[in-house]
């Protein structure tokens, strides 16, 4: 069994290209991965299942990343929260880190850089 499995991520980006970029490259590492093209959907699956790790956009149409984020804090509380953005705003940023985000990445991410993250955050004992 790899260090991987079992480890849930939920992708959260209103781009299902995005989405599916990150659900073919997380799984072939071994994640279990689950996505979601809207907040009020990325809500409800968090609300059915525990996830690890939650990678979410930040700007989307409806319910936004922060407010995704703030609700996100109610049902799934030991989720990690990683903010993936194209529009890093420093005071959008520091709400995200108020509101419990482990980190806020630019859009695209580093890969490799990502994946060590990840690696730590879901590790026995990680952060």
């Amino acid at each position: 069994m790899s260090a991987t499995e079992h480890v849930r991520i939920l992708v959260v980006d209103d781009d299902a290209a995005i989405t599916a970029t990150f659900e073919s490259i997380l799984g072939g590492e071994g994640y279990e991965v689950e996505t979601a093209t809207e907040g009020a959907r990325a809500l409800e699956l968090a609300t059915r299942r525990p996830f690890d790790v939650i990678l979410l956009d930040l700007v989307m149409p409806g319910i936004d990343g922060l407010d995704v984020l703030r609700r996100l804090r109610e049902v799934a509380p030991r989720a990690h929260v990683l903010i993936l953005s194209a529009y890093i705003e420093p005071d959008r940023e520091a709400e995200a880190f108020r509101l419990g985000a482990e980190a806020v990445l630019s859009k695209p991410p580093d890969l490799s850089k990502l994946l060590r993250f990840l690696g730590e955050l879901t590790r026995p004992g990680g952060a």
